[in-house]
């Protein structure tokens, strides 16, 4: 079981990946997805700001001690 602050992120044109990012966020309890519009399966290099801003959110989150626990 997965109890650590848990981001799973897929592009909305990433077919593969989408189902079983939704999967992963039901059975993992800490688990937020983010689906980002326009996005394909690189969506880091499609767009990083986003990309970087969704990880900032985590981070800052985890290390606040606010981010959501089982």
């Amino acid at each position: 079981m997965i109890t650590a602050p848990t981001l799973i992120m897929t592009g909305d044109e990433d077919w593969p990946c989408i189902e079983p990012g939704i999967l992963m966020k039901k059975n993992i309890s800490t688990a937020a997805l983010v689906v980002m519009p326009n996005g394909g399966h690189n969506i880091n290099l499609e767009d990083p700001g986003a990309f970087n801003a969704h990880l900032s959110e985590l981070f800052q989150a985890a290390d606040a001690g606010t981010w959501p626990v089982a």
